[in-house]
């Protein structure tokens, strides 16, 4: 929300303001990421090791040894192979990039406020929270929260759009689309 405040030279600046529903938001987002976090505390399986191992190839530049035969998605492929680079080559930092992109999710549907409503916006964000599927699968070190979550902030940013917010949500939508496609296998 804004609101105005004078300033020293009497003109007028917006302020921002911290509501409720900003903290709700913002509650949603840590809850969901203390819950992957603990979800994705166990040791990697099959499918996860692939795609981790394949993410190292690509780390180390063995490009032969990467499949392709559609069982690494690729975008993770660069998501897994940068958190690497960054951090180290262990089995949280394999989960890393989708427990942080998929405990963003609840926040996706601060896009979706003015098709549902604050208050229903804001209980699916909850309620997505909760979900132990959604926990489990954002949990994992594959890429099908990632596209799950893709797909939430681009029928957002098409929502958005739609309603006049102007042409930067048609890019956006586009990027999100982009990522929930490259996503999964």
């Amino acid at each position: 929300m804004l609101s105005a405040t004078a300033s020293r030279d009497s003109t007028t600046t917006p302020a921002r303001r911290v509501t409720l529903e900003v903290g709700a938001y913002a509650s949603l987002a840590a809850l969901s990421l203390v819950l992957r976090l603990a979800a994705g505390s166990a040791a990697l399986a099959p499918e996860e090791a692939a795609q981790a191992l394949a993410a190292h190839h690509l780390l180390h530049g063995n490009l032969a040894a990467i499949p392709v035969d559609g069982t690494v998605a690729p975008t993770l492929l660069a998501l897994q192979s940068l958190a690497f680079f960054l951090f180290s080559v262990t089995d949280w930092t394999a989960r890393l990039p989708v427990v942080l992109l998929t405990a963003l999710t609840p926040l996706a549907f601060w896009l979706w406020r003015p098709a549902l409503g604050r208050r229903r916006a804001l209980l699916a964000a909850a309620l997505l929270t909760i979900s132990p599927f959604w926990t489990a699968v954002g949990g994992q070190g594959i890429g099908r929260g990632l596209a799950g979550a893709g797909l939430l902030v681009a029928i957002g940013a098409v929502l958005r759009l739609r309603a006049g917010a102007g042409t930067r949500w048609a890019v956006a939508a586009g990027l999100a689309l982009g990522l929930a496609l490259g996503s999964a296998p």
